[in-house]
Order: structure tokens, then sequence, then C-alpha cells
């Protein structure tokens, strides 16, 4: 805002809005030339999120489905439980669920503000071995086409029984 010499005060324009955060001007005084102020925000709550039943490895046998809840905390208005599987984001919502996984994997919940992306919070990162030997994965294979050949099953009901089954291997 321009001012001369003999300003003492200006209207002070409204703090730019931030996502999780309330905002204020600083302290300034008026001296010659001009001056840039800048916002200070303070975080609102303290967000946390973990995984439950977070465990730090776990092994599942291969094609096994796992649906993985968040449970978050102070989640800043606007922002958002995101998912990221390998590193990668995959979705958003409390829950995520890996269908039918040939590999290991890794996955981590975050609070994230979906406006510019900042991190809010992440839980610890849980990795996944998925026992995938020629064995399992022909036993696996073949227990879903017995089940699909004498149900005439589409994958999704094959996927409940095969949880089913997966419960009493486990």
């Amino acid at each position: 805002m321009p001012y001369t010499i003999d300003t003492k005060s200006i209207d002070e324009p409204a703090v730019p809005a931030r996502i999780g955060y309330t905002g204020a001007w600083p302290a300034y005084t008026f001296d010659a030339g001009g001056i840039t102020v800048n916002a200070v925000y303070t975080l609102i709550g303290n967000p946390s999120v973990k995984i439950v039943d977070y465990k730090s490895t776990r092994t599942v046998w291969f094609h096994r489905t796992l649906t993985f809840t968040a449970d978050a905390a102070d989640v800043p208005e606007g922002a958002q439980i995101r998912w990221y599987l390998n590193g990668e984001e995959v979705g958003a919502g409390e829950t995520y669920t890996v269908e039918y996984p040939t590999d290991d994997y890794t996955i981590q919940a975050k609070i994230v503000s979906p406006a510019d992306g900042e991190v809010f919070a992440e839980s610890e990162v849980e990795t996944v071995d998925v026992v995938n030997c020629f064995i399992v994965r022909l036993l696996v294979t073949a227990w879903e086409s017995i089940l699909s050949l004498l149900f005439h099953l589409s994958l999704p009901e094959l996927a409940v029984i095969t949880k089913i089954w997966s419960l009493f291997a486990a």
C-alpha cells in the first residue's frame, strides 16, 4: 500500500486464508522506503493420522485383498486423508483397499491440504510382503479358477470367498 512520510497507520487488508491455520499480521513500523509485511500463521490443533491395526511389516498371500483404515485427529477443515502406495498417491478417504496384490508394497496415510499439497501429518509406513512363489501363485490361481467354474462367480464374488479362505490360511 502506498504511504507518505505523514502516514502513521493504514487499513490492513485481511490476512490471506490458509487451510489449517490462523493468520495475523506481525507488528511493523513505518520508516523511510517501502516495507513488506508477511503474515504469520499458526497451525490449528495438532493433526495426526495412523493406520488402524498398524504393523511395521506384515506378510500376506498372493492376491490377498487388504483394506486399510486411517484413524485421524484434528484434521484441519478442508484437508483430506490421502493414501500413498509405494510412495505414490493413490486415493483419498478414510479407507483404501489394495486388491489382488502380486508384489510387495508399502502403504501410508497422510493428512494433506488439497489447495497447496501441504502435509499436516503422516502415518508410519507399513510394509506388506506378498508371498509370491510359484507354488502359492499356482494354488491361488487354481482356487480362483475352480470357484469361477463351479459357481460362475465374478471377480468381486471371488474376492469375498478368497478373503474367507485367506482368513483360515493366515
